[in-house]
């Protein structure tokens, strides 16, 4: 079977979609799917010898189409897979010719599966600006399942958005862009001891989670005045001013910190490996929107770690979810409740036990890639 993925975005891109579908596309190549990766022609692709990356876009518009139309009548696929997001195809977002290209995709006799990684921007009454672009990114999305084949998103959210379309939904979480590494004991000791050389309790959270990350400065102050000895780990890229102004603030608050910065994802997982746990708060506002969310590749780094995760509840978060069993939820985004869920974490052992128990199974039978590889892969063959 020949698979052609449609994307903007491939490594070394940063991106998640990027990271998506290289390793999508390295774990399909596994169950013996021959593979072609249409992308944009961008110096910063870095070509594959296990599959066909052809860089061929330089912008992605109205002129693309006779490109995209010839590069894939000359692969001649069984099934083409765009991974969309609005912006990718677009720079105001509103990629309406798009529509027109995969009509004349399906005119032309090709089975098509969309991956919905984002559909459309929240409507906000009090923006018109911003409330004519997301209905307009809707028109688009609805008109996109109407032509394709079948429809793959990850989260309950946005199948709630193309719900009129249910019939072809498939809803696949999303893979960690983190994988998991073996870490010898000498290596973790050798870590554990230089970031945490007094036995403190270290609490991981990523640099992406940057709007709430200031908050936890304050959580670990809490702690660190009700006896318990913490560190906080922030892996990943930051803004440099952000880290300098939080690292004034942690001295003033005399708790511990740590910033890696940009590291190799290898080294990640790494850093990981040592924490006690991992915490990922994510911005709601007063209607709920946000939360933890499977399409979250943050969390589905932490469940690869097989950590016990903390984080908090929001229209996103959805039944892949299970309270106190692959997770624990802080009640509220306040200093004393997220105290409250980490103390529980520390304090009973048998709670934690579980809860990293569940993460491995979690990851094991729903985030690793060779799993959802194979449910696309189950997916593509029912369109053959």
């Amino acid at each position: 079977m020949k698979v052609c993925f449609i994307t903007s975005y491939f490594p070394n891109i940063r991106s998640g979609v990027a990271d998506y579908t290289y390793h999508l596309s390295n774990a399909l190549l596994n169950q013996d799917i021959e593979i072609f990766v249409l992308t944009s022609d961008d110096k910063e692709i870095i070509k594959n010898d296990d599959f066909n990356i052809l860089s061929v876009i330089k912008k992605w518009d109205l002129f693309a189409i006779p490109k995209l139309i010839k590069t894939i009548n000359q692969i001649k696929p069984d099934v083409i897979s765009l991974q969309y997001v609005p912006y990718s195809y677009s720079h105001y977002g509103i990629p309406v010719w798009i529509v027109l290209f995969l009509l004349i995709i399906k005119l032309l006799g090709y089975k098509i599966v969309i991956t919905f990684h984002e559909v459309a921007i929240r409507l906000d009454y009090k923006k018109p600006k911003y409330l004519i672009v997301g209905i307009i990114q809707r028109l688009v999305a609805y008109a996109l399942t109407i032509i394709s084949n079948k429809i793959i998103t990850s989260n309950k959210q946005f199948e709630g958005i193309l719900k009129f379309s249910k019939n072809k939904i498939h809803r696949i979480p999303v893979g960690s862009n983190i994988l998991p590494i073996e870490v010898s004991d000498e290596e973790k000791n050798s870590i554990k001891s230089r970031l945490a050389p007094n036995g403190e309790i270290l609490i991981s959270t990523f640099g992406s989670h940057i709007g709430m990350n200031h908050l936890l400065l304050d959580v670990a102050k809490k702690l660190t005045q009700n006896g318990y000895k913490i560190k906080l780990l922030f892996i990943g890229g930051m803004p440099d001013d952000f880290i300098i102004s939080q690292t004034k603030r942690a001295q003033e608050l005399e708790i511990n910190v740590h910033f890696t910065g940009f590291i190799n994802s290898e080294d990640v997982f790494k850093h990981l490996s040592v924490c006690d746990l991992f915490i990922a708060l994510e911005s709601i506002n007063e209607k709920g929107w946000g939360g933890a969310c499977i399409k979250s590749t943050s969390l589905a780094a932490a469940y690869a770690a097989g950590l016990p995760i903390i984080s908090n509840r929001g229209d996103l978060t959805d039944d892949f979810f299970y309270e106190g069993e692959n997770i624990l939820f802080v009640k509220c985004l306040k200093v004393e409740d997220i105290c409250e869920s980490i103390s529980d974490l520390i304090n009973d052992l048998n709670l934690k036990a579980k809860i990293i128990l569940n993460t491995q199974e979690t990851y094991k039978k729903h985030l690793h890639w060779s799993v959802i590889a194979k449910r696309y892969k189950d997916l593509f063959l029912t369109l053959k």
